[in-house]
């Protein structure tokens, strides 16, 4: 359900996800990754290739709803593109729980 759920909204920003559906998909095709660096080198080379882009497309949408989720903004999402931040800060932002907010417009 929550690989579905990965793909499924690929191009939707807006919107919340808990830490279950945004962890279950990062490590499930983090673990994919890396059985298929097994695979021979021209083995599916362009197959790959599209998967990568739109994982990092789907990925990225998947992170700014988990932002929503704990009340940051979408823009903080590029803070995990600098070398320095992205794993503090983004294990600081993306494993709490969900902030109950009324009347959300996310």
């Amino acid at each position: 359900m929550y690989l579905i759920n990965f793909w499924t909204h690929m191009f939707d920003f807006k919107g919340n996800i808990g830490v279950f559906e945004f962890w279950i998909p990062v490590v499930f095709y983090h673990f994919a990754f890396y059985v298929t660096g097994f695979l021979p080198e021209n083995l599916f080379e362009v197959v790959v290739s599209f998967y990568i882009i739109g994982y990092l497309i789907a990925s990225i949408s998947s992170g700014v709803r988990r932002l929503h989720d704990i009340d940051f903004s979408w823009f903080w999402i590029f803070l995990g593109f600098l070398p320095v931040f992205n794993v503090a800060l983004t294990m600081m932002w993306l494993l709490p729980s969900s902030v109950v907010k009324e009347n959300c417009n996310c």
